[in-house]
């Protein structure tokens, strides 16, 4: 645990960081506390399911080396299960199915 602060600690206050978090929030209104972020998160409830494939995620990866003419990954994941396939795909599009 004393290692992860640290971490958190040395990445959040590293120059980079502040530089572009600064930048940022010269254009996004960014929360300066806990109590205004629990204000925007107070209305957010989690979306439940109740059987396989009710709800599912699906997202694209890549493009990545060809391997047998495919250079992207379609993910697509059950969040009941949290079941994954993957298929491999030659296009970022929907047209191969």
């Amino acid at each position: 645990m004393a290692t992860n602060y640290r971490n958190e600690e040395l990445t959040e206050h590293h120059p980079a960081r502040l530089v572009s978090r600064n930048r940022f929030e010269e254009y996004v209104p960014v929360p300066r506390n806990r109590q205004e972020i629990q204000v925007l998160l107070e209305p957010l409830r989690p979306i439940v399911c109740f059987e396989p494939f009710e709800i599912i995620h699906v997202d694209y990866s890549g493009p990545y080396q060809p391997s047998a003419g495919n250079r992207y990954c379609l993910y697509i994941i059950d969040a009941f299960t949290g079941w994954l396939e993957v298929k491999a795909c030659s296009r970022a599009t929907g047209k191969e199915y």
